[in-house]
């Protein structure tokens, strides 16, 4: 149904905000990263796509208080502002499911690749977020256009 593959990524130096409630709305999250960039003159620093990690199962915890962070992958020697938390994406294997469509179809292509890619895949889950990679953006691409890579981490 989709197309999953294995892939080592490297590390990512990850600026980011916390978004506590619906994965569906962590685009506000982005909105005041979008913002805290501008303010900062920090574009320039930016040296990947941006990066959303979620930390919760939808299927385990009501959406009000499920946890995620959106972010942008940065240099190494970027200064953040005290708004911003940096976290990091440790280099190793990661399951990557490549999607092209409108977001609202992201939950379909999560639960697929952990419903049914991984326990045919005989890997094992490493201790670590999930995370998307957008490679593409809303404010500039259609919706049946936009690329989204989910990187589930691997033992």
């Amino acid at each position: 149904m989709y197309d999953m593959t294995i892939k080592t990524l490297p590390n990512m130096r990850v600026a980011a905000l916390p978004h506590t409630g619906p994965y569906t709305l962590i685009g506000a999250a982005f909105g005041q990263l979008s913002g805290i960039f501008d303010a900062a003159g920090l574009w320039g620093a930016v040296i990947g796509p941006a990066i959303a990690f979620y930390y919760d199962s939808p299927d385990e915890k009501p959406a009000a208080q499920l946890q995620s962070h959106a972010g942008m992958i940065v240099s190494p020697s970027c200064t953040l502002p005290p708004s911003l938390t940096e976290l990091s994406v440790q280099s190793g294997r990661y399951g990557v499911l490549r999607y092209t469509g409108p977001y609202t179809g992201l939950p379909a292509a999560w639960a697929w690749a952990y419903a049914h890619w991984l326990p045919q895949s005989g890997a094992e889950l490493a201790d670590a977020a999930p995370f998307e990679l957008n490679l593409n953006s809303p404010m500039d691409t259609p919706p049946e256009a936009l690329i989204t890579e989910i990187c589930i981490p691997l033992r």
